[in-house]
């Protein structure tokens, strides 16, 4: 009773050996009162967190009546656990029989709580040694490795059999190992409690691994030093990075000293620190930058919008960028300044040349808008231009056709308008194909001999008509001598100056248009056109868009005058083409004088020439000439053939149609087995199946001998050099005119 441990005697001789006997010490340990166990097999005392391998082997060490002893967990009244420290022993009577067992119990839930404390330190330690995601060592105070963890081995390459049977000097660069012995010594001394240092190892394979090491003592309990322990963290990709960023840094550096744009650091006061050579070009003295303040760079009065930038940068540590323009330097920058520790950075990117590429795309902005507005006004203009005519040619025509079919006599006037609405529209259709084979570069100007007052009569004529109608007179005059024959392209000649006088004459309301012509009075071998009205004239702003394509100085609304646009383009052009040029005078208000010349030879002919020499045609002449023979057109346009047809059976020829290639080589050879052959054959060059270059081709190469007219609508020199070459005789140009075409016809079969 008197000891302190719990005490419980058992029955050995009873069915389940009952607890005949408990102390004190008993009660206080489990809370249990001995008359409430006694009688009952001491069991109660297990529970669910009791280990049945410490009951088996107490009931084991019972049953063979032997002693034995267990840290068991138990149960005390209150349902609370403790560590039990069970110690049965067996209780024999005079004959050595066992009639009893003896359980010494006492508390040792605090000594197991701290070895179990301890074990769990242990685990903890062990895992966080093996774990660990650095390299840890135990090192001797001789540098021996006692210990090392998974990753140290990892990192430098070892098994532990080999790493053990070396020192930390050994794998220790030699240009590292001084400063880590000093500091290892004075660590060992005291003198410091430890010590990190980055340095150089070496793998196992020889290469060099970068390590942060970090060093420490463990020492016994009286303090004496025990042993060193370290970790290791790789930096070998941290050293290789900042190897790298070394050498871009030293590039950069070497960059922005070589650049031409300026580059400058500043302190926090505002001094530069560092500059490169083309910051020096900014120094209004040429006096070195570095040391100065940036304000002398950019503190006069132009550049105060740049040190105010600065300002801010330096106040509110926020990037900020402008463009300045440096009046010494004569140059465009991008100016961007930005916060780096300590200061400010500026940067200066010269944009001279993409400043200058602005301003070329900008003025080719404006004039592809004002191009595109132009042709706008040009496609109103050439619909108004080509409806008008339009509009002329079908009316007359329906009134005619009225009139006939009513049984009334044909109005000529109604034909001839009609007829002159048509050249009106075909020279509105030769200007628009001229624009584009002279922008193409593919308009060719044949130049032959030709008498020139014959052309001025045919000019004359052809421009009589609107001078009448209008009221304003159209005068030729002389101004001394002239060439008799010019060397040139007679068409082309003629087109210019018609479209000369046709505008005189559409922006002179009241007045007179005079056409002078004469040679070069300051002695160049020139012959002038000079065309002088009395009309609106033109402002010297509009006299610099005159020559530009699609392009009319004057407002059609407000003048009241049509146009396409298109004809003083064309007119220089084909001046520029023939060897001369179109220059113009004007005086807004009073009146225009454009003057064309074209150069003629020292030795040409010249003669005395007065306006009565121009011939004057008062009525229209049809060709009087007959045709006796049988003639083959062909052209796969019905209308034209018809009016081909009918052009010449009116002159006594008998006519074959032919719509196509085929068809025409099939109808001469018709023809010529029925005995009666063609005579001359018009062959449109442009027809489905077989056109007529090819259909020419083969109707020579059967034997056919007699002319071949090539009906063409382009009439270019490309067009007529193809129908030449495959057999053709000569060519006419679409639309066909009845007299041309008869007395060419007449000509040939002559």
């Amino acid at each position: 009773d008197a000891t302190q441990s719990g005490v419980l005697i058992v029955d050995a001789l009873r069915d389940d050996m009952p607890i005949v006997y408990a102390n004190r010490g008993f009660t206080e340990l489990t809370g249990f009162d001995p008359k409430d166990i006694t009688g009952r097999n001491c069991r109660f005392l297990q529970g669910p967190k009791t280990n049945p391998n410490d009951v088996m082997k107490v009931r084991h060490a019972i049953a063979n009546q032997e002693s034995y002893r267990v840290t068991i967990l138990n149960y005390r009244r209150d349902g609370s656990t403790f560590y039990n420290d069970l110690i049965v022993t067996p209780i024999a009577d005079a004959d050595g029989r066992v009639t009893h067992f003896v359980g010494i119990q006492t508390d040792v839930s605090d000594v197991v709580e701290m070895n179990q404390s301890l074990q769990r330190s242990e685990m903890e330690y062990r895992s966080t040694f093996e774990n660990a995601a650095i390299g840890i060592a135990h090192i001797s105070l001789e540098g021996n490795w006692l210990k090392a963890n998974g990753k140290l081995l990892e990192l430098l390459g070892y098994p532990w059999e080999e790493l053990q049977k070396t020192t930390f000097q050994e794998l220790t660069h030699p240009d590292d190992l001084d400063s880590d012995l000093i500091q290892f010594a004075q660590m060992k001394r005291g003198q410091i409690e430890g010590y990190s240092m980055e340095k150089r190892c070496f793998h196992r394979d020889g290469h060099i691994v970068w390590v942060n090491s970090t060093s420490s003592l463990r020492r016994h309990a009286d303090d004496s030093p025990d042993c060193c322990i370290s970790l290791f963290e790789d930096i070998t990709r941290r050293k290789l990075t900042e190897k790298k960023l070394s050498a871009s840094r030293a590039i950069i550096t070497e960059v922005i000293e070589q650049s031409e744009d300026p580059f400058i650091s500043l302190d926090e006061e505002g001094l530069i620190q560092v500059a490169n050579a083309s910051s020096q070009r900014l120094s209004p003295d040429e006096v070195e930058v570095v040391g100065a303040h940036y304000k002398s760079l950019f503190g006069s009065e132009h550049d105060a919008p740049l040190s105010s930038i600065v300002d801010r940068v330096q106040a509110y540590n926020r990037s900020e960028t402008t463009e300045f323009y440096s009046e010494k330097l004569s140059r465009w920058f991008d100016f961007r300044a930005f916060p780096i520790d300590g200061g400010v950075a500026v940067h200066m990117t010269d944009v001279t040349g993409r400043k200058e590429t602005e301003s070329c795309l900008e003025a080719a902005r404006v004039a592809a808008e004002e191009a595109s507005q132009a042709k706008s006004n040009f496609l109103t203009n050439l619909s108004h231009e080509i409806r008008s005519p339009m509009t002329a040619i079908l009316g007359f025509a329906e009134l005619t056709l009225r009139d006939i079919v009513e049984g009334k006599e044909a109005d000529p006037n109604n034909l001839e308008t009609v007829i002159r609405n048509g050249k009106f529209l075909l020279r509105i259709i030769n200007d628009i194909l001229d624009l584009s084979k002279v922008e193409a570069g593919k308009l060719e100007v044949p130049r032959t001999r030709f008498k020139l007052l014959p052309l001025l009569s045919d000019v004359n004529e052809l421009m009589r008509h609107r001078s009448s109608a209008t009221g304003v007179t159209l005068d030729f005059e002389f101004d001394g001598p002239i060439v008799q024959r010019l060397r040139s392209d007679r068409s082309r000649v003629e087109q210019i100056l018609v479209n000369l006088i046709g505008n005189a004459q559409k922006f002179t309301q009241k007045g007179h248009v005079r056409v002078v012509t004469g040679l070069n009075h300051q002695g160049k071998n020139r012959i002038e056109f000079r065309v002088i009205d009395t009309g609106i004239g033109i402002s010297p702003a509009n006299l610099q868009r005159l020559f530009q394509t699609f392009t009319q100085v004057h407002d059609r609304k407000m003048v009241g005058v049509d146009g396409t646009g298109l004809g003083l383009v064309i007119s220089k052009r084909l001046a520029n083409l023939l060897g001369g040029d179109i220059t113009v005078r004007s005086v807004e208000g009073e009146g225009s004088e454009f003057t064309l010349w074209l150069p003629i030879a020292e030795d040409d002919e010249r003669i005395e020439a007065k306006a009565s020499d121009l011939e004057m045609k008062n009525d229209r002449v049809f060709a009087s000439e007959k045709i006796d023979a049988r003639i083959l057109v062909a052209d796969d346009a019905r209308d034209v053939r018809l009016l081909t047809t009918r052009f010449l059976t009116r002159a006594g020829a008998e006519v074959v149609e032919a719509a196509n290639g085929a068809q025409a080589v099939e109808a001469v050879r018709a023809a010529e087995s029925a005995g009666k052959p063609f005579a001359l054959i018009l062959m449109d060059m442009q027809m489905p199946e077989l056109d007529g270059r090819e259909a020419t081709r083969q109707i020579r190469d059967e034997g056919f001998t007699m002319p071949i007219v090539a009906l063409t609508a382009g009439a270019t020199p490309e067009e007529i050099s193809g129908a030449m070459s495959v057999g053709c005789t000569e060519f006419c140009a679409k639309p066909v005119d009845a007299n041309d075409l008869i007395r060419r016809v007449a000509k040939l079969l002559s």
